[in-house]
């Protein structure tokens, strides 16, 4: 969470008081799965929640960050893409779904012949990439920049809204003292 945040930190220190907030929860878990696979995925939630943009809902990601936005290899890769798998035999999915890997873990992928027959039928999409900003135009349908710009035209209605209210409460009490 601290590296999402210090990454979100460097696009919006021109802002002295950032008016959004979001919180991300995971429910306790007592398997063995650990670490920062999931801060990727974290990334895109809080972007989508402050940009107020949706992401895409045939979508899968797994990837560490680093504090560059840099997206870094993870361990169990074939096991996550393997899961999905088993959702299309189990009819969950029936629809194309998109995966978005680290591209470090290219090098890793050991996948079974179910799985290469749902990629082969692009039924699953396997998209790895470096740079955390290379998952938005998979993940929202436009790039990074974009969805920053959106985020700051968002805080700037914002702070003219605040600032609407400050003067329309200080013109009330003036007036209200003339009456």
């Amino acid at each position: 969470m601290l590296i999402v945040q210090g990454y979100l930190n460097h696009f919006f220190t021109h802002i002295n008081n950032f008016p959004l907030s979001c919180n991300v929860v995971f429910e306790q878990s007592y398997q063995e799965s650990d670490g920062d696979s999931a801060s990727l995925a974290i990334l895109l939630a809080v972007i989508s929640c402050y940009a107020k943009r949706p992401l895409a809902q045939n979508l899968f990601v797994t990837g560490s960050l680093d504090q560059q936005g840099n997206v870094l290899a993870i361990g169990g890769i074939n096991q996550k893409i393997h899961a999905i798998t088993r959702l299309f035999n189990l009819q969950l999915l029936t629809e194309a779904v998109s995966v978005i890997i680290p591209k470090a873990n290219q090098i890793n992928l050991t996948l079974d012949s179910q799985t290469l027959l749902l990629v082969e039928n692009k039924m699953i999409n396997i998209y790895a990439i470096d740079h955390c900003q290379e998952a938005f135009p998979l993940s929202m349908n436009c790039s990074f920049s974009d969805v920053i710009e959106q985020i700051n035209d968002r805080i700037e209605t914002i702070n003219k809204d605040e600032d609407n209210d400050i003067n329309d409460s200080w013109l009330t009490k003036l007036l209200a003292l003339f009456k």
